[in-house]
């Protein structure tokens, strides 16, 4: 596993293709299929004495990209991409039934979202969230999807801009260190 995701991390370091080419490069896309559902990482401040959790990141389903998301489901001893056999009940306790833990993108959540289904949940969340989590805007790019997002600490108000490529690469990155959340500046 470590040798595959350095090569994503070297292939992410090497390329010379723009934002909007990056997405749909398909030995990009093929390098990222065995990580789509893999659990979504907290993004957190890296600024000192603060550890906020800024977000959540899970690599798309689709195409070469992270989605941001403000929270993200509990495990509860589920392992990504295996559902329960039966639904799971609690003696004692009114029945109802516990959600699968998908993996990837499916895992996070946009609480108090009025999902109008114009963009994806995420790019929505950005438009209409609490400030954290927001799209900067990238005029060079000459493409509709938004490629930058702003990272507002609500704590210590430090702000952390990155695009697609520097998200999948300390994305990657992470997963190279086997470290469990994602600092930006803490990881080379």
């Amino acid at each position: 596993m470590t040798e595959n995701v350095n090569d994503v991390v070297r292939f992410l370091r090497e390329t010379e293709l723009n934002e909007a080419e990056l997405i749909d490069d398909p030995e990009l896309n093929l390098m990222l299929d065995s990580y789509r559902l893999t659990y979504p990482l907290p993004y957190k401040c890296s600024r000192e004495r603060c550890s906020t959790t800024l977000g959540y990141w899970a690599l798309h389903s689709t195409g070469a990209r992270i989605a941001p998301g403000p929270e993200r489901r509990h495990r509860k001893g589920q392992i990504a991409g295996i559902y329960p056999a039966e639904p799971l009940y609690r003696p004692g306790r009114p029945e109802r039934q516990e959600t699968a833990i998908v993996g990837g993108v499916a895992d996070l959540l946009f609480p108090e979202l009025e999902f109008q289904h114009r963009f994806e949940e995420s790019i929505e969340w950005a438009e209409n969230g609490d400030g954290v989590i927001t799209l900067d805007t990238n005029p060079t790019v000459g493409s509709g999807w938004p490629l930058r997002w702003r990272f507002t600490c609500p704590r210590c108000n430090s702000q952390y801009v990155h695009t697609n490529k520097e998200m999948l690469r300390l994305f990657f990155q992470t997963l190279y260190a086997r470290r469990d959340e994602i600092r930006p500046g803490t990881i080379r």
